[in-house]
Formats: C-alpha cells, structure tokens, sequence
C-alpha cells in the first residue's frame, strides 16, 4: 500500500467538461460533480477546479499456497496476484498521483495538472503455477 497526502490537483476534465457555455453543452458530454458551479460560463482555470488529491492505493497484492510434496514435483506453489486493486480517494478527477512536471509540455514549472490527455490506470490479475522438480 502506498499514499499522497497534503497535495491538490487542477482537475482538468473539470475546467472543460463542467462549462455551461451554450456551444458546448451541444458538443461534449458535460460531468456534473459536487464542485460544479452553474456561474462559469466558459472553459478556463479557477480555483474551483482545484482539488484535494490524498490518495490510498493498494499497488500489489499477492496471496499462494506452496504444497509440500505434489504428486511428481518436489514442491508445487500456486498464486494468485493483483496490481492496482484499489484507490481511495475524494479526488473527482482520473488519478489522483502527484504530478511533478506537466505531462503535456513536460515542463517542471507547471506540475500539478491532471491533463485530460491522462488515462485510467489499468488493473490486472495473475494466476500462476510454480512447479519444482
């Protein structure tokens, strides 16, 4: 398990996809979240869209069971394994991570943008076998 604590995020998909300007609620899927506030007309940075990004992740779980003596093998160790279980967290936005440089110039000035060109992180299971002969 790992954490961030004490850091905030702009929350891109919030500047775009929370503005209320006519033109757009026709052209995107609008998000509405707790912080959306109707007075912003159009698609630029507030502090409104800036958020707490404390976050609890649980990275990598393994669980097995090793057999003593497996019919032919000496010993036999059976796993089940799990990367990006689980995050918890408030932040609305994709991934709540600290950011230290800017993922669309690269530019350590300005960190702390969660870019909508940012994806979900992916989850994925393992099953194995260890067989010793």
């Amino acid at each position: 398990m790992r954490g961030a604590f004490g850091h905030s995020l702009v929350n891109q998909w919030r500047v775009f996809y929370e503005d209320r300007n006519a033109g757009s609620i026709k052209n995107y899927n609008r998000i509405n979240t707790k912080y959306a506030n109707a007075n912003l007309k159009n698609a630029q940075y507030s502090s409104l869209h800036v958020e707490k990004a404390d976050f609890l992740r649980i990275d990598n779980v393994q669980a097995g069971y090793r057999f003593p003596k497996a019919g032919p093998f000496n010993s036999a160790y059976v796993y089940l394994a799990a990367n990006n279980l689980a995050t918890f967290t408030s932040y609305t936005g994709v991934d709540p991570e600290v950011r230290f440089t800017d993922s669309e110039n690269g530019s350590a000035l300005a960190p702390g943008i969660d870019r909508r060109t940012n994806y979900l992180t992916t989850r994925s299971f393992s099953l194995g076998v260890n067989l010793g002969f």
